[in-house]
């Protein structure tokens, strides 16, 4: 089969209520974003009183322009599928690490089968290997141009349909969609999110965890939250009065639990298109491994590994799947370059 051409099999769309979640997900993130939006722009406006327009227009001109430089660098840099087939044609000019060989064969098998079982082209997904020690699929809904990454350690440790059932819950984040709006998110909302979020973001990853309910992280949080957040209105109040910037400055900490539950929403949804292909034994014994291995509470952006396997359950139980999955050799289908 070549990259080009989809299987017979009907392509994979979300149906019902999931396909309504999944159209709502994105603008609702970015609705969600707008404390920190809007905290960024009365901060540009707070440096236009205090130095001038033109400070205030040179900020914003140089976040805007990183902001298109990394996006069209993401678009422009080749995947390692095409480092391979450039080093191939040209062995003289380009080296390609054999260390990266073996896994990217094996990744290019894992999604010749998840996108068979889709019913997509396999050039729906672009591949990268990363040699990164986290034994998952990095962020795929962050990353442009139907790009996924995978750390090499997981592509070795992970059983053959394990691994089909990381690429499948990756394609699920491409399935949902929204790149624009979450590119536009990013544009406005992460740069004061990065700088003022932390301490709730240091509440949210000590909450579930009982064994960091210490004297010390604590005191961490006294003095975390209230720097932060007096220098966030305090870097307001040039533009706005003072009960403006504290209201503000409260719904931009508070903006990030509904952020959280968002980003479970997504995560159980890409989890369903893991299942609906029939990777759903596979992905809840790669959650089962994980949470055995390392820490199996939620975070800012997963919810726990039992209340996703709980839900993985509940869907297999109910039947309405694909098929099950089956464990493909690892050698990567002919490369049709």
């Amino acid at each position: 089969m070549s990259l080009e051409s989809p299987s017979a099999t009907p392509e994979y769309r979300l149906g019902g209520l999931s396909l309504l979640e999944a159209r709502l997900l994105p603008l609702t993130r970015l609705l969600v974003a707008l404390p920190w939006a809007a905290a960024t722009l009365v901060i540009l406006r707070s440096l236009a009183v205090w130095v001038g327009l033109w400070a205030a227009i040179a900020v914003g001109v140089i976040r805007c322009a990183a902001w298109l430089f990394m996006r069209l660098l993401c678009w422009v840099l080749p995947d390692d599928e095409s480092r391979r087939r450039s080093a191939a044609r040209h062995p003289d000019e380009a080296v390609y690490p054999r260390k990266y060989e073996e896994p990217l064969a094996a990744l290019i098998a894992a999604r010749h089968d998840v996108l068979r079982a889709a019913g997509m082209p396999e050039s729906r997904l672009r591949l990268m290997v990363r040699d990164k020690s986290q034994t998952r699929g990095m962020p795929a809904h962050a990353q442009p141009h139907r790009l996924v990454v995978v750390s090499i350690s997981a592509v070795r440790e992970l059983p053959p349909v394990e691994l089909r059932a990381v690429v499948a819950h990756e394609l699920g984040h491409h399935v949902i969609g929204g790149w624009l709006l979450r590119a536009i998110e990013i544009l406005c909302a992460t740069p004061a999110l990065k700088l003022f979020g932390g301490p709730t973001k240091l509440l949210i990853e000590t909450l579930p965890r009982r064994d960091r309910w210490t004297v010390y992280h604590a005191l961490v949080l006294l003095i975390a939250y209230p720097i932060p957040f007096a220098t966030l209105v305090a870097l307001m109040l040039p533009a706005v009065d003072v009960r403006v910037a504290v209201a503000l400055a409260v719904l931009c900490v508070l903006q990030l639990f509904p952020m959280m539950w968002l980003s479970w929403r997504q995560e159980y949804l890409c989890d369903r298109v893991a299942v609906d292909l029939g990777y759903g034994p596979a992905l809840r014994d790669t959650l089962l491994s994980l949470a055995r291995r390392h820490d199996p509470y939620f975070t800012l952006t997963h919810p726990s590994a039992a209340a996703r396997i709980a839900r993985i359950n509940m869907r297999i139980g109910r039947g309405n799947l694909r098929g099950e999955a089956v464990a493909a050799p690892l050698e990567a289908p002919a490369d049709p370059c």
